[in-house]
Formats: structure tokens, sequence, C-alpha cells
């Protein structure tokens, strides 16, 4: 191995890492704006709070699949099942 790889593995990971943070406050923060039943009102039965609750819910989520397809893909590379 060569310092490049090394390089390219350290950056890569570190992004992945920071992908992983950013996902997991998306996650917990939409949970928690959905939970949460205050808020201006949008409809009779809809707050703004829980709205955006519901786009960070999904951000989050999309975000984590995108960390989590390579990762799952390399280990069925490494197990043999792929």
């Amino acid at each position: 191995m060569n310092i490049t790889t090394i390089k390219n593995l350290l950056v890569s990971t570190v992004e992945q890492f920071i992908q992983v943070i950013v996902s997991t406050a998306l996650i917990l923060g939409g949970v928690i704006l959905m939970a949460a039943d205050f808020g201006p009102p949008l409809a009779p039965e809809l707050k703004l709070f829980t709205y955006f609750g519901a786009w960070m819910l999904l951000a989050g989520s999309v975000i984590a699949a995108l960390v989590l397809a390579p990762a799952l893909r390399q280990r069925m590379i490494w197990e043999g099942l792929g």
C-alpha cells in the first residue's frame, strides 16, 4: 500500500463518518419535531413543525441510505454473497 491509497481510504472514511453524523442528526431532529405537537397550524390537523419534521426525517433517511448502500455492497462482496 502506498501513501495515496491510505490517504484515499482515510478521506472516504471521514466523509462517511460525517454523513452518518448528519443523517443521524436529521433523523433525530425530524422525529422530535414530528412528536412535538406545537407550532403554527398549516391545516386543521397539520402543524408547521410536523411538516418540517417529516422533511427532515426523509432527508436523513436518504443520506443514511446513500452511506449504507456502498458499505453493505462491499460487505456482500467480502462474504461472497454478491
